[in-house]
């Protein structure tokens, strides 16, 4: 391959079993223009046959000095030696992701953070256990160009959060989820310093309510995605508010919430960007919620109500008579829906079928109707 392609520059072998620090080395000398390497998740299903380790990495870093991107997730024996050698080497890095690899430790992304100074997106988790590190606090002042962070998983306290906040990156997408520790004072603080957001995962915030919820959204001026699933608190007050306050959302979670417990706001704002809601694990949820989201949202795309058995046919059919743009509709589980009649035609829909008395569900893999 490589006497062909001497010119790749991206290369994926995430998932692959027996990987070894010698298929790195080979990999490097192979391909020198490789800008983008996923090696993340290594499968050892069938025994640890190869393992990646620092050598490996070193190897690579050596012979790619234009890398950009590369993801290390999941794979445990890589240490702190592995990033600093990244860091150093590789000028042009902008993108690591670092999830699940139990030996890198805050001092070690600390030092990548600081070698790194094109460093735009850093993936990790686990950060914070015990305490979080006063070297890893510090670094933040020196990532100019980060616009992407994930700390999923971690300890993070408010210390943290205004840190971030006072060292005004070019932040964009920030994800917070099944965090640990911080409060609606800090993530309020550094949210405000952050109008530009377009991007906001706050998964598991279980201390959000309605109340603190409409705070936080009269700041999310430019927000599109925003993922507030398993935040067990938060009822229908609050989807509804997004969408009709914060008007470029396109993309709403509120998975495993508490929708359907409360009534409607008698102010209900039409919002024809939101294009994908996925509300599935709601068993409060009933039809009178999905009549109103398909007033709300004409353009929806995608709606998925997995495991919601409040709702039934006549609320998914109110849907799909309104919402006339919907490609991606997933019902599964869905004790209340016996029989979805479709008399009408479903013009997104590539392969719809509009024959008989079926329940239908859509495998949003491949974009297509299947019988279940």
């Amino acid at each position: 391959m490589s006497s062909k392609m001497r010119n790749l520059i991206e290369l994926n072998c995430s998932n692959i079993g027996s990987f070894k620090d010698s298929d790195l080395i080979e990999i490097g000398n192979c391909f020198p223009s490789l800008q983008v390497v996923d090696i993340s998740y290594p499968d050892h299903g069938s025994g640890f046959s190869g393992l990646i380790t620092d050598y490996g990495i070193i190897g690579l870093a050596s012979s790619l000095k234009s890398l950009r991107k590369i993801d290390l997730s999941g794979n445990t024996f890589i240490t702190d030696q592995a990033l600093v050698i990244l860091s150093s080497n590789c000028l042009f890095l902008s993108e690591i992701g670092i999830r699940d690899c139990d030996f890198i430790t805050q001092n070690g992304i600390a030092l990548a953070v600081r070698k790194s100074g094109n460093l735009k997106s850093i993936f990790m988790n686990g950060i914070g256990i015990p305490s979080i590190d006063a070297c890893f606090l510090d670094s933040f002042a020196y990532a100019r160009c980060l616009s992407e962070l994930d700390l999923s998983n971690s300890f993070i306290s408010d210390e943290l959060l205004c840190l971030v906040a006072e060292a005004n990156l070019p932040l964009y997408k920030l994800v917070l989820s099944r965090f640990f520790c911080f409060t609606f004072d800090g993530i309020y603080f550094l949210l405000s310093k952050y109008p530009s957001l377009t991007y906001l995962d706050l998964e598991g915030a279980t201390f959000l309510n309605d109340e603190s919820m409409i705070e936080l959204a009269k700041i999310f001026g430019n927000l599109t995605f925003i993922n507030l699933s398993s935040c067990s608190k938060l009822t229908n007050s609050t989807l509804f508010y997004l969408m009709g306050n914060c008007h470029l959302l396109t993309i709403i979670n509120m998975e495993r919430t508490n929708l359907g417990v409360e009534a409607f706001s008698a102010e209900i704002v039409v919002n024809p960007r939101v294009k994908a809601l996925h509300l599935g694990w709601n068993n409060n949820m009933n039809d009178e919620c999905l009549k109103m989201a398909s007033y709300v949202c004409p353009n929806l795309e995608v709606l998925n109500v997995t495991y919601c058995s409040g709702i039934t046919e006549e609320g998914l059919l109110q849907i799909l008579k309104i919402c006339l743009q919907i490609r991606c509709l997933e019902i599964s589980k869905c004790q209340g829906v016996n029989n979805l009649e479709l008399h009408f035609e479903l013009p997104k829909l590539e392969d719809g079928s509009k024959c008989g008395s079926l329940v239908w569900e859509l495998d949003s893999r491949v974009s297509s109707w299947v019988r279940v």
